[in-house]
């Protein structure tokens, strides 16, 4: 199904979460980069005093690769996550998962369907699979793990290949609430916004059932 666009949607959808006194937004762990080969954990970030565009286009949006990022193009970017050698980051209204490379700042598209939302999976590779505004994004350096908001699941992505699978969560229900020991295919999200990790686990902001959920 292909919106004429998701922007309308996403807008409605942030601004209810607003109106409603709950927090959105996702990233990954302060520090995340010593979980997976970094500066240490904890250290605290020494940065410039300097604001600078690293990838995309002033005002421009679209889905545009480029080999230099600030030619590139993004609709309404939310999730970012590093493994110290790429930035991943979530396209929210084109769907897609856009990868940048921190030495050279080029953009490209990892996985996703431009402007088609879905709930696809494709274990072979990138091609064909979709998403629905997916909102929170986090990696553990070989694989991303991705609240995939509107359909109400935990996506993983193998960062190699760009393979998908479903985790946790059925876009079915619209939103829902269940635990499941064992079976994580079987547990229950509504609306997850952040997602992140220690390392061992993954924690998701759960937000329409208002809980921090762990896996």
């Amino acid at each position: 199904m292909k919106p004429t666009s998701l922007f309308p949607t996403l807008t409605l959808f942030l601004s209810a979460l607003l109106l409603a006194g709950c927090g959105g937004g996702s990233s990954t762990t302060p520090g995340q980069r010593s979980l997976i080969g970094g500066s240490l954990q904890g250290t605290p970030l020494s940065l410039s005093q300097v604001v600078s565009t690293f990838a995309g286009t002033a005002r421009g949006y679209g889905s545009a690769d480029c080999v230099v990022g600030t030619a590139a193009t993004f609709y309404c970017p939310s999730g970012v996550t590093t493994d110290g050698t790429n930035l991943f980051v979530l396209d929210t209204n084109n769907c897609t998962i856009r990868k940048v490379v921190i030495a050279t700042g080029e953009v490209t598209t990892l996985t996703g369907t431009v402007g088609i939302y879905g709930h696809a999976d494709n274990v072979l590779g990138s091609g064909g699979t979709t998403f629905n505004a997916p909102f929170g994004i986090t990696t553990d350096g070989t694989n991303l793990y991705v609240a995939d908001t509107i359909n109400h699941q935990i996506r993983k992505v193998t960062i190699a290949t760009g393979a998908v699978t479903t985790l946790a969560g059925d876009w079915r229900f619209g939103g829902g609430y269940l635990d499941s020991t064992p079976g994580l295919s079987l547990a229950l999200f509504d609306t997850p916004l952040g997602i992140t990790t220690d390392g061992t686990n993954l924690y998701v902001a759960d937000t329409y059932n208002h809980l921090i959920r762990k896996s």
